[in-house]
């Protein structure tokens, strides 16, 4: 049986359902603190009354939710804000106000979608050009399809969308490109022929790339890996598994946060190296440790520890001389009451993780739960 504040909210639902102004505002003036319940709470569809009024195009609801302190940013159950109902219902005003109003232009960063892949896919093409005219990302992933904007426009057979992404220089995920003209193409080529297909996507700091490969083995897990720390000698790059929906995209690069957390730990580590710090098969990366502790670490990981996976063929010798590049698979580990392995203990655990599933070499999407959401 509901109690009165449920049925209230169902109240209120069905004046935004109705377009009822008057009464919105009466029942929320009745009970203020409302405005911050969801509706569906407890439910895979839970979503803010802010989202639910955008997604019936209900723009003077929103607008008197966001003046009574509901965010433009609020996120719902898959962490879609508001903006990305808006895109993918059509409404081209109602997205101009989320953007005047502060609205992030591609949602959060752990949404599996964005306001622009919304509108690309619905074909909305007037509100995906002024999404990328005002700063969207235009390459950033689908994180349940790791596929772009122009992906999922090309197969909804949008092709006005598809012409509009391409006139900005929009790119598909799986672009055909040459190995053998690419930085570091030993390395490219050993983890797409031995791993699977590398995506489009480049994530660029200094003089380090992050690139994204898809595992053809498990079709759960994605790598992501280090292009530039091979120029120190020995010449070592960095991979990390995580799972297919873990989001990678620019946005997490500037912020600290667990979703961040992969790619800023590979960042890090990256630069650590290229200043002459240790990096080889054995070496344990622990969250206390000063040089990375002020990342935003998984609450049940303890460190990583560096394992030489044995996936496939090093990298083309020809490419550096004599060197050849040895690619490091970063493995978390959640420390047993004595602490981190040492000795024939840790040589032991190397041993099965060389071998071992991406899997289980990998962090788990739990770990990005373990932040609470704003």
């Amino acid at each position: 049986m509901k109690n009165n504040r449920e049925q209230l909210l169902e109240k209120i639902c069905t004046s935004i359902n109705d377009g009822d102004v008057k009464s919105f505002k009466e029942l929320l003036v009745e009970c203020p603190d409302i405005a911050n319940m969801n509706v569906y709470e407890g439910t895979v569809i839970s979503q803010t009354l802010l989202h639910y009024a955008a997604s019936e195009s209900r723009m003077e609801m929103c607008a008197y939710l966001v003046d009574n302190g509901i965010s433009t940013n609020a996120i719902d159950y898959s962490y879609m804000t508001p903006l990305d109902c808006s895109a993918n219902k059509g409404d081209f005003e109602l997205v101009e106000w989320f953007v005047s109003k502060g609205a992030c232009v591609d949602g959060d960063v752990r949404g599996f979608i964005t306001p622009l892949i919304s509108a690309a896919r619905e074909g909305h093409y007037k509100i995906v050009e002024y999404l990328i005219q005002h700063g969207a990302d235009i390459n950033r992933l689908h994180t349940r399809s790791n596929s772009t904007a122009l992906d999922i426009a090309t197969a909804f057979g949008q092709g006005k969308v598809v012409e509009i992404l391409t006139s900005y220089g929009a790119l598909k995920a799986h672009e055909e490109f040459d190995l053998t003209i690419e930085r570091a193409s030993g390395v490219l080529w050993d983890i797409h022929h031995e791993a699977g297909w590398i995506l489009s996507s480049k994530f660029c700091m200094n003089s380090i790339d992050i690139r994204l490969a898809l595992i053809n083995e498990d079709k759960k897990n994605k790598i992501l890996f280090t292009i530039g720390s091979h120029q120190q000698i020995p010449r070592r790059e960095l991979m990390l598994s995580v799972p297919l929906e873990w989001p990678i995209n620019k946005q997490l690069m500037e912020e600290n946060s667990i979703a961040s957390f992969p790619i800023q730990f590979l960042f890090t580590l990256a630069e650590y190296r290229l200043t002459g710090g240790e990096l080889d098969e054995g070496c344990v990366f622990g969250k206390q440790d000063t040089k990375w502790s002020h990342l935003m670490w998984p609450e049940k990981i303890d460190g990583f520890i560096a394992v030489d996976y044995q996936f496939g063929s090093e990298a083309d010798p020809g490419e550096y001389g004599e060197e050849t590049v040895k690619l490091l698979l970063l493995v978390p580990i959640k420390y047993p009451k004595t602490g981190c392995p040492q000795g024939k203990k840790l040589e032991e655990w190397i041993e099965k993780r060389r071998t071992a599933k991406w899997a289980a070499n990998a962090l788990k999407y739990d770990h990005i739960n373990d932040e609470k959401r704003l």
